[in-house]
């Protein structure tokens, strides 16, 4: 039974915009039992989205306790999308239960998963808003054949921008080494799925683990992924990749890349990486091996978003 309030703190001052068990900041006058996230915009335009669970009882029961709200940067309650109402331009269809996940881009821009129910069997679907992005039992070109199974995650960060979503998939031809992909709706097909050859890579080198995406601008994202395959090994397998609509994969870094230093070390293993949205800044810390033992770690710094279609520019470097 712990209360909850979210506030937003602009330096000047602070305004709560939402408590759990209250009817003054809960949705359309009904308490708030939990909030499983929120999102804050990386535009200017600034706002705040989050998921809601609502309190049962009278007019509330599990037919319609969840959903999404938006607020503005003031931050005033701007609307909300709840678990039982018509979805907009889609005849018949209603939301069903919201998923505990929620992506903010701006200006208004959400992207979010959701039940779909009133035509026939409930089925997940992923939302840019109120636009349809990828739906289960979607057979994407890219996929081979194979039907989306699930969502495993989404996320959008432009108000214009692409919608991704991580899905897992089943069907002929479908086990555990080809289940997943990335969808993504800036060309309305699968990115790149696990199992796929790797381009630019030997023979026989597939795409193994996802283990992070991330959105840069509005046509692009940047992939952290672990590979298998001839010359793969432990030391070599995590590659960080930009990925560009309708543009060659590049690679940014991989472990055992050297590093120009004069003790000539190379990558260890790939830490952590960090994106700037907007910007498409990004910094990845990485442990180093070969070279002077006090010098064990290195950070390296690029910029994908820039528009130009020389590779260089979008490699890191040592900071």
């Amino acid at each position: 039974n712990r209360h909850r309030i979210l506030a937003i703190d602009k330096g000047s001052f602070r305004n709560l915009f939402a408590e759990t068990s209250s009817t003054a900041f809960g949705i359309n006058g009904n308490p708030i039992q939990t909030i499983p996230e929120f999102a804050q915009t990386h535009t200017a335009l600034g706002g705040t989205a989050l998921t809601f669970a609502l309190k049962r009882g009278g007019a509330i029961s599990a037919a319609n306790d969840s959903g999404i709200a938006l607020y503005d940067d003031s931050p005033s309650f701007v609307n909300d999308i709840s678990e039982g109402d018509a979805i907009p331009f889609m005849l018949g269809e209603h939301w069903g239960q919201f998923a505990n996940r929620i992506s903010h881009g701006g200006a208004g821009k959400m992207v979010f998963t959701a039940y779909v129910t009133g035509a026939g069997t409930p089925f997940q679907r992923v939302f840019s808003n109120l636009t349809e992005a990828v739906s289960q039992g979607d057979t994407p070109a890219g996929a081979g054949g194979a039907e989306i199974r699930a969502m495993v995650t989404e996320i959008g960060t432009q108000p214009n921008g692409l919608a991704l979503a991580r899905t897992t998939l089943t069907g002929a031809g479908v086990n555990g080494s080809n289940n997943e992909a990335i969808y993504s709706s800036a060309e309305s097909d699968v990115a790149v799925r696990k199992g796929d050859q790797v381009p630019g890579e030997a023979a026989g080198v597939v795409w193994n683990r996802f283990l992070g995406f991330w959105p840069v601008d509005e046509d692009r994202f940047i992939l952290l992924a672990k590979l298998r395959g001839p010359g793969v090994s432990g030391r070599n397998d995590c590659v960080l990749y930009l990925w560009r609509n309708g543009m060659p994969y590049l690679k940014l870094l991989r472990e055992g890349d050297p590093i120009c230093d004069c003790d000539c070390p190379s990558v260890g293993s790939i830490q952590r990486v960090d994106v700037n949205p907007v910007s498409g800044d990004y910094v990845v810390l990485t442990s180093v091996t070969g070279g002077d033992r006090r010098k064990n770690q290195a950070l390296f710094a690029g910029n994908a978003g820039i528009p130009t279609m020389e590779r260089f520019v979008y490699l890191p470097h040592l900071r």
